[in-house]
């Protein structure tokens, strides 16, 4: 048996296995240093780069002067003057000047990397993401008193729209030294819900409704329920703003005596919350809700919430934040205004 042949093609393989093996797509910074390994992704604003020592390394976009990859990425590509994109699968080729080269149906394309909104992200599932955060302040001795708060928000997020519930409860007594009798000083409970559907990546239209109650404030019922448009200005891991406009229905009873009230109301509001220090794991955020209710020239009603959180793990976190309520027509003689510094651990779900 003559087995040169046989070795020659065994010898042939391996040197094209090894070959194979030995490929890796790289990346050009712009200060001239080039990397090597696997391009996982582009998301953010950040490249993933897998590397045989180092493991998986972020690259910030806007230190790549340019890339290629071996095997076939999905782009997605903005386009320049809108909100649109085009999603391109490719072979990625290196070129100057900041850019890159694709195989798209139009031939040969050159893309710019300011111009990439993502590479190889995974595809979209719906996701719920939660929150529960809880506080307690228990005293006893000269001065005896106790208070509660818990607040609930669950978010699910699909292609098209999204589901936002929310819940709050606050309690708390305190008792008089002099002559040990215990009073309630808050007792508060309240939630809402509200679904989006996304036109497009930036607007969509939502419809909402909320319900609650505060006894020290005297008011019995808030009911609300609206519709309106809502432009979703960032939505991204570490950002997101959003701002909403619409029409509402603003119905209270109180428990005095005083006149209840509904009407219709202009409603505005936004969420913003940001990532300040992804090192240390904490973030900023601020909600704010208007009515203009149509009652009275001076009918106004605000909800105002803003603080920071500091995530301990995945699922553990502390959160501080202040919560500011304000009613042009209160019950009777009471305040027009509520203000509450919170401090609480929470968990993530």
């Amino acid at each position: 048996m003559n087995v040169r042949p046989f070795v020659v093609a065994v010898a042939f393989a391996f040197a094209a296995f090894a070959a194979d093996t030995a490929r890796a797509d790289t990346v050009k910074l712009k200060n001239g240093d080039t990397l090597t390994g696997t391009v996982v992704s582009v998301l953010d604003g950040k490249l993933t780069l897998k590397t045989e020592a180092a493991g998986e390394i972020k690259i910030d976009l806007a230190s790549v002067e340019t890339f290629a990859t071996d095997g076939e990425a999905k782009l997605e590509v903005k386009h320049p003057n809108d909100d649109g994109t085009d999603v391109i699968h490719s072979k990625v080729a290196a070129a100057s000047g900041g850019n890159v080269t694709v195989q798209s149906a139009a031939g040969t394309q050159t893309v710019a990397l300011g111009t990439l909104k993502s590479v190889n992200e995974p595809d979209f599932k719906p996701t719920w993401d939660g929150s529960i955060v809880g506080s307690s302040i228990w005293t006893r001795g000269n001065t005896v008193n106790q208070s509660t708060a818990l607040d609930l928000s669950a978010i699910r997020r699909g292609l098209e729209d999204r589901i936002t519930f929310k819940a709050w409860y606050r309690s708390a007594r305190s008792e008089d030294p002099a002559t040990g009798v215990s009073s309630t000083t808050e007792r508060k409970a309240g939630g809402s819900l509200k679904y989006d559907y996304f036109l497009s990546k930036k607007i969509y239209l939502y419809a909402m409704t909320s319900a609650e109650r505060d006894a020290i404030a005297a008011l019995d019922l808030r009911f609300t329920a609206g519709a309106g448009a809502g432009w979703q200005v960032i939505e991204e891991k570490n950002a997101k703003f959003n701002v909403e406009g619409g029409i509402s229905y603003v119905n209270e009873n109180f428990s005095d005596g005083t006149d209840s009230t509904s009407d219709a109301a202009l409603r505005a509001a936004y969420h913003y919350e940001r990532v300040l220090s992804e090192k240390w794991a904490t973030s900023f955020f601020n909600d704010v809700e208007a009515f203009k209710v149509f009652n009275g020239p001076r009918d106004y009603l605000v909800h105002a919430k803003a603080g920071f959180k500091e995530n301990f793990t995945e699922s553990f976190f502390a959160q501080e934040w202040v919560d500011w309520n304000w009613d042009t027509t209160p019950a009777g003689t009471k305040e027009r205004q509520d203000v509450t510094y919170f401090i609480g651990i929470g968990w993530n779900f």
